[in-house]
């Protein structure tokens, strides 16, 4: 018996479906994806701008991608009670935290506590542990809101509110993701880091600002000012890298001053449906890569 109609079929219904799977399901769920709008009504991602964009261009060129990654990872969540009302059967909703771990039980003190709004009333729990205690609130004519809280690395560190998603890559073309780490991810660079002299002084000699950096030295995108000449209105002054030595002066190129622009749009913490964060955002980020140790018991604590 001719089997070789069969096996030829046999194959081609494993390549279409394949080709369905991996290819074309993708594109039809995200490879679509248009920007749209967010909490008060701005779209994201808001486009970047030219200068920006040739910023992007020389980044590329550079290799940044090859030690730094665009790109947040969350490893879990927990969740957290805050009571935004207490309203007026103030009684009741002091009974109800008496009997959470953060209680008390101490009437007054516990009326204090709800003195300044918002007020946490519950941390580290399960989404229906959350549920629960929201909903004792709510019953004791107070409102309170459950909060998702991103655990991971890279949010202890302050790399980023939460973890990074398609929508956050529109505009970008190719999506620079990295896939190693020498340096720290970048794709909420701009939203902690805003002094402009501090991003030169970075990319002009890296252990000036950070000890131990090895990051290599890019003074080819800058020229340095000489002894007794005017110094122009774009200049930066830069620490030396002796004590005992002047601080020198540097005048960025328009080279640096689009990778500055590139590196201060890397900002991707807007609050999505697929990517849900801390409101409001968190403190700004440690200067170091360690993660912060007021926050060691949380990271090392899992979801349940």
């Amino acid at each position: 018996m001719n089997n070789g109609a069969t096996l030829f079929l046999g194959i081609l219904l494993s390549v279409a479906v394949s080709f369905w799977t991996l290819l074309f399901a993708p594109q039809l769920q995200i490879g679509r994806q248009q920007v749209r709008p967010i909490e008060g009504g701005e779209l994201y991602p808001a486009p970047r701008p030219g200068l920006a964009q040739r910023g992007a261009e020389v980044y590329r060129s550079l290799g940044c991608a090859e030690c730094h990654t665009r790109q947040v990872r969350q490893t879990g969540a927990i969740f957290e009670v805050r009571v935004t009302e207490v309203g007026t059967n103030l009684s009741a909703v002091v009974a109800v935290f008496g009997e959470t771990e953060m209680g008390t039980g101490d009437e007054g003190l516990d009326s204090r506590h709800f003195r300044k709004l918002p007020a946490i009333v519950g941390t580290n729990l399960t989404p229906a542990a959350a549920q629960k205690l929201t909903a004792q609130f709510t019953a004791a004519g107070a409102k309170a809101v459950p909060v998702l809280i991103p655990l991971g690395p890279d949010v202890q560190r302050g790399w980023g509110a939460r973890l990074s998603v398609a929508q956050d890559y529109l505009h970008d073309y190719p999506v620079l993701l990295g896939n190693l780490r020498l340096g720290p991810d970048l794709a909420n660079f701009g939203a902690r880091q805003t002094n402009i002299a501090d991003i030169h002084t970075q990319l002009y000699d890296s252990p000036r600002l950070t000890m131990g950096s090895m990051m290599p030295p890019y003074r080819f995108l800058y020229r340095v000012v000489t002894n007794g000449a005017a110094l122009p209105a774009d200049a930066i002054l830069v620490t030396a890298a002796e004590s005992n030595k002047p601080a020198q002066a540097i005048i960025p190129s328009e080279d640096a001053v689009a990778l500055a622009a590139y590196l201060t749009s890397l900002k991707a913490d807007a609050l999505l449906f697929e990517a849900p964060r801390a409101k409001p955002a968190p403190q700004a980020p440690l200067s170091t890569n360690a993660p912060p140790a007021t926050n060691a018991t949380a990271a090392a604590t899992p979801p349940k």
